[in-house]
């Protein structure tokens, strides 16, 4: 199975609560990822990551663009059936 993010356009922030968000960009971005493997998500600006997972896991929609997972239309409200939030505070508890 392989997601494609086609041509894909953000700039909105995402409000994860009233005192923190995230406010990473992309413009025209295009990339692959192949299920089954792991992706380690870098960039220089941090909150690139970020906003990179809620993207895939559809907690943000891109403004332009499109998901396609095996070719097909990938939804949001798939993705998020499909995708599981981690955040910092759960990590530092199972670690």
């Amino acid at each position: 199975m392989k997601l494609l993010l086609d041509k894909i356009d953000f700039f909105d922030p995402i409000y994860l609560s009233k005192k923190h968000s995230v406010n990473g960009w992309f413009h025209d971005f295009s990339y692959e990822f192949e299920f089954g493997k792991s992706y380690l998500l870098t960039s220089l600006e941090t909150q690139q990551n970020e906003t990179l997972s809620y993207l895939i896991s559809g907690l943000a929609e891109p403004s332009k663009g499109s998901l396609l997972l095996d070719e097909r239309p990938y939804t949001h409200q798939q993705r998020r059936q499909d995708s599981w939030l981690v955040r910092r505070d759960e990590i530092k508890r199972f670690a």
